[in-house]
């Protein structure tokens, strides 16, 4: 084996066995796949500077979980209580399931404020959106509408 052209290792009937560009190509094939443009993780984090240990607090924290109700609430234009006592509404499911994967609520925090809510019954049901979001135009806008109001800190 040596290098053939200086990209690529090849084997003697001359085809490539590894690129050391590799990376950049896994890079090049999700932004394609994606359509998506720039550097993978572009956009997905932040930084802030933080001069005194003031706003330390501030910067760490998670979003207030009533704020993430409040926001529930509007999307869905119903209270939330409706929304945890209806049979077969997925309201509930997809503000838990969003909550528990992206801002970093753990199940049993989020369970512990909803009276009436088993951690058993709760996890079936993010599981169940989850599955089913895919499939749902208007799951997936609820889950759409609720990341883009964490990500611009409306929450």
């Amino acid at each position: 084996m040596k290098w053939a052209g200086g990209t690529t290792i090849a084997d003697r009937q001359g085809r490539g066995v590894a690129s050391r560009h590799e990376p950049c190509e896994w890079g090049y094939r999700f932004n394609r796949a994606h359509r998506r443009r720039g550097h993978v993780f572009q956009g997905r984090f932040k930084s802030v500077l933080i001069l005194d240990g003031s706003r330390l607090d501030e910067a760490a924290a998670r979003p207030k979980w009533e704020a993430m109700v409040k926001a529930a609430e509007g999307i869905q234009g119903r209270e939330w209580r409706e929304l945890i006592l209806r049979h077969g509404d997925w309201g509930r499911d997809g503000l838990l399931a969003v909550a528990t994967r992206h801002p970093g609520w753990r199940l049993g925090e989020v369970v512990g404020r909803e009276p009436g809510v088993s951690y058993a019954g709760a996890a079936q049901g993010i599981r169940r959106f989850w599955k089913r979001a895919p499939n749902s135009p208007e799951m997936r806008a609820f889950v759409a509408a609720l990341l883009k109001q964490l990500s611009n800190g409306q929450i």
